[in-house]
């Protein structure tokens, strides 16, 4: 019997690192955004015993896999180059960098005369469409109208996950001061 992608364990994965690496992600994320939370700097033995100083990014999710990225010169280049069309001459600041997402993937490179994975910084982050939430679409909408309505969640929550026309965000409103103010009978 064939072992699925999620079976197969990549090399590197048995090596305990305080860092992330390529091995991070799955055959099925081979590319995923994060969000920086805060950068520090560090240093780090290199292979060939010296120090090399560096920046620690980590980040805001809070998945087990996620942990701190070393960005050595070449990476911080890297997050350089993805942040400059958005914060221009800030991109070079890592303090501006806090909040902003970045999209992580692995790349094969060269590096003397030795081809490896590395976990890097893409330049641009995905293109992602949200889909449309629309009182037309009864049972989306009444889900987020008990979501809010329950206390669970906010529409600035409903926002991150669908589109929400102005005017729809009005309905939204309204639709859910009227289940709080029905109230639910008790069961």
């Amino acid at each position: 019997m064939a072992e699925t992608n999620e079976q197969l364990e990549h090399c590197k994965a048995i090596f305990k690192s305080k860092y992330m690496g390529p091995e991070a992600l799955s055959f099925h994320h081979q590319k995923i955004v994060l969000t920086i939370k805060s950068v520090t700097s560090g240093s780090e033995k290199g292979s060939d015993g010296s120090t090399v100083d560096g920046r620690i990014v980590h980040f805001e999710e809070d998945q087990a896999w996620v942990k701190p990225l070393w960005c050595g010169k070449h990476q911080c280049d890297l997050i350089i180059k993805a942040f400059t069309p958005k914060l221009g001459t800030d991109a070079k600041y890592h303090a501006k960098w806090i909040g902003e997402k970045v999209q992580l993937g692995i790349c094969i490179e060269s590096w003397f005369g030795k081809t490896e994975e590395y976990l890097r910084i893409l330049p641009k982050l995905p293109i992602i469409e949200l889909p449309s939430l629309e009182p037309s679409s009864a049972e989306a909408w009444g889900n987020a109208v008990n979501y809010i309505a329950s206390g669970e969640g906010t529409i600035e929550a409903i926002k991150t996950k669908r589109k929400l026309r102005p005017e729809h965000e009005v309905q939204l409103q309204a639709d859910v001061q009227l289940k709080i103010s029905e109230g639910e009978p008790n069961d």
